[in-house]
């Protein structure tokens, strides 16, 4: 598996804090949508 951070998994990452600094997502959700980011983006 891929250590590396791919740029759209940086960009996705980048857009879940800003809904969680605005509060438009939990931080629960944060969580778990990186996480599918992570196997989505990082393959």
């Amino acid at each position: 598996m891929m250590n590396k951070e791919t740029p759209l998994y940086v960009m996705s990452r980048a857009l879940l804090k800003e809904l969680l600094k605005k509060k438009l997502i939990n931080e629960e959700e944060f969580h778990r949508i990186d996480a599918e980011n992570k196997k989505t983006f990082n393959k």
